[in-house]
């Protein structure tokens, strides 16, 4: 483990020790689906890791207010399918298992359910089939996007520019192949940027690779196979970004990054520095980028208030400011910003972390499920055996040799034909040829 880690466990974790060959019954609420807020339903999913059916009480929150409570039978090793909704507005969504068992951490799980108000969302790309692309994508992330499509910046056009940015500020603008001065908006993704540097991204863009393959996303394993992009950007990741998928160039080999976030004064900027022309975010062959493009866009699209993260993954967060953390359990630890404003710090425990900075409060809302850490009745150990069983002589083993019977197979066969014989020509004597 992270030196880190182990380091701050000692400090504040509770360590509970189950003892190998003692199985214990334990349920877990495996994933938390919200649906879509008056349209469709969520999705729950219970799982038993008991080898024995077992009961238990569903409840599901939305904002602290129980919106669906069902008792639940699950059958031994089996996984329930629960739904429930369409929830009626967004918020964070809890849903929390009854009686306690073996485990506690993971009886509860929070998700966060989009906005049901209309979210302004803007694409802008020179490419039509890009812009299209971009609008499925988001419809499908968010279905209460509005989405506007643009097939031109407003570089070339103060007026207009001054008019777009007095009339109208939106929620998350996607940037393909443009720096998008002049337009105001709250989050921005900025898809292979142009070479240089402006005022609207601030990161700069030193050069082009004719060729990368995407090798590795945050949150999960390497590719097995690395997936082919096309022309990436060359981008200067700022400190105050987060690293979201890692490639290399198929020419010199040379690593770097195809995807970051981060958070600025004036809002969230994301970056993916691959070209997605040509369809290449609906390819199939090519399922990887899409993930990525929507875990980019959920990120920005987020709320600034809260987040869902999972325990022990590294939290940063801008606050700007000295912060106070308030873990599930009431204690308060102090955290300084890094030089960018942001504070870093781990979720050991499941549940809701409070970060309070200048009167502002922001909600972490820390998840665990493992399949194998959550499984406590199974990989039980064969008990050693006892000391009478020792002491017993073991039964002297019987030599077995095999024999082969084609012989005495064929005398047999060649008897039964010689018996035959005799018995047609004795009826052939008596009877003659034409009874037999």
């Amino acid at each position: 483990p992270d030196p880190e880690l182990l380091r701050e466990a000692r400090d504040h974790a509770a360590l509970v020790v189950h003892p190998v060959g003692s199985p214990v019954d334990n349920l877990a609420v495996v994933a938390l689906d919200p649906g879509t807020p008056k349209s469709a339903e969520g999705r729950c999913l219970v799982r038993n890791f008991a080898y024995r059916p077992r009961t238990c009480e569903l409840k599901i929150a939305l904002d602290g207010k129980q919106i669906f409570d069902s008792p639940l039978m699950i059958e031994p090793r089996a996984v329930a399918a629960v739904r429930f909704g369409p929830i009626p507005l967004g918020g964070v969504l809890h849903a929390h298992l009854t009686p306690a068992d073996g485990l506690a951490a993971d009886n509860d799980r929070y998700a966060l359910a989009p906005q049901s108000r209309g979210l302004r969302a803007l694409v802008v790309s020179p490419d039509n089939a890009v812009r299209d692309d971009l609008a499925r994508i988001l419809l499908a992330v968010n279905p209460a996007f509005q989405v506007t499509t643009r097939a031109t910046t407003l570089d070339s056009s103060p007026a207009a520019a001054a008019g777009q940015q007095a009339g109208h500020r939106f929620d998350l603008a996607v940037l393909h192949g443009t720096s998008g001065t002049g337009i105001a908006a709250t989050a921005r993704l900025f898809i292979f940027p142009p070479l240089g540097r402006s005022a609207a991204a601030p990161f700069p863009v030193i050069g082009t690779a004719p060729m990368v393959e995407l090798q590795s996303r945050a949150g999960s394993a390497p590719l097995a196979t690395p997936v082919l992009l096309g022309a990436a950007r060359l981008v200067a990741i700022p400190g105050w970004m987060d690293p979201l998928a890692e490639g290399a160039d198929t020419v010199l080999r040379t690593p770097l990054p195809l995807a970051a976030t981060g958070y600025t004064s004036q809002g969230a900027v994301g970056l993916l520095a691959f070209d997605v022309r040509d369809h290449l975010l609906l390819d199939p062959d090519r399922l990887d980028a899409l993930l990525l493009a929507i875990a980019t866009i959920k990120l920005l699209s987020t709320p600034p208030g809260a987040r869902i993260v999972a325990t022990g993954e590294l939290v940063t967060l801008p606050t700007f400011a000295a912060t106070t953390l308030v873990a599930p359990d009431g204690t308060k630890t102090p955290l300084t910003p890094d030089r960018w404003g942001r504070i870093h710090f781990r979720p050991l425990d499941a549940g809701r972390y409070l970060l309070v900075a200048k009167q502002r409060v922001t909600e972490i809302y820390a998840n665990y499920y493992n399949e194998s850490g959550s499984d406590l009745a199974s990989g039980v150990m064969t008990p050693p055996p006892t000391p009478d069983a020792v002491r017993t002589p073991a039964q002297p083993l019987t030599a077995t040799r095999l024999m082969p019977l084609t012989t005495v197979l064929v005398s047999a066969v060649l008897l039964i034909l010689m018996l035959e014989s005799a018995i047609l020509v004795r009826r052939a004597r008596r009877w003659g040829f034409h009874h037999v």
